[in-house]
Parts: structure tokens; sequence; C-alpha cells
């Protein structure tokens, strides 16, 4: 995943971290990408569930909130 980031949508990962939420564990990349006129901070959230990978990418002041209503159901 950090090779798709890399070169397609930005040049370079900002900070690579492992958090967890509601039980979720997820692996957060960090970057700028320009828009417009600015650079803005983007975050994509990746967590692995029953063999498959789940991606949420937004701005990174908004990502928090999107990652804490995320659940997987059984």
């Amino acid at each position: 995943m950090k090779n798709k980031i890399i070169g397609h949508v930005t040049d370079k990962i900002d900070s690579e971290i492992n958090t967890e939420v509601n039980r979720v564990k997820w692996k957060r990349f960090n970057y700028n990408v320009f828009s417009t006129t600015d650079f803005v901070s983007q975050t994509t959230a990746l967590s692995t569930y029953q063999g498959l990978t789940y991606e949420i990418t937004a701005l990174t002041d908004n990502i928090d909130i999107i990652v804490s209503t995320f659940r997987f159901l059984d």
C-alpha cells in the first residue's frame, strides 16, 4: 500500500502509525497532497479483517472521527 501512495498520490510518507480504535487495529499513513492551490494533510488508514484489507482515506483532521465509527460485524 505504501508503494501505491508514494509516487501516485505524494512524494513521501510523513509518518506511519499503528493504532487501535474500538478493538480494530489500523495502520495509518500520514502525508501531504497538493490540492488546488496548497498542500493539505491526508491520512490513509488500513485494517485487515478475515483476509480482506479495508482502506479509508480522508483529511488528517477528520480521520479519527471516521475510524472511530468503523466496526466489523460478525
